[in-house]
């Protein structure tokens, strides 16, 4: 039942941090995008059944600021622009967003449910 309604019962969480000091790894649109590569690697070699975290999240949140234009179904550019998005998200209530990101973003995370 479990494999075939709700995609398994395994799952991990991949976390991305830096030792480096001040670097806010979630807001670094380079490395959120990186999770996102990976989480979708993982998905078309068969390795995972469902990737779950911020960007899908992020890039529809994006795309909605943009007056649902397709083009910007994409992350921002920029870190600031990132942080703004997710202080919108936050903002608006959003709670799901903040579990994939620390409090003082040094760290980011993507959750992969196993086959």
């Amino acid at each position: 039942f479990f494999d075939r309604h709700l995609s398994g019962v395994g799952s991990y969480e991949v976390v991305f941090s830096s030792q480096k000091p001040g670097w806010e790894v979630a807001r670094d649109p380079a490395v959120l995008e990186e999770i996102d590569r990976f989480g979708q690697s993982m998905l078309k070699n068969g390795h995972t059944r469902k990737v779950q975290g911020p960007l899908g999240y992020l890039k529809k949140l994006n795309q909605a600021f943009h007056e649902g234009k397709s083009e910007f179904y994409r992350l921002p550019d920029t870190k600031e622009g990132v942080a703004q998005l997710f202080l919108l998200a936050e903002s608006s209530g959003e709670t799901e967003i903040g579990q994939y990101k620390s409090s003082r973003l040094k760290t980011a995370s993507g959750r992969l449910v196993s086959t």
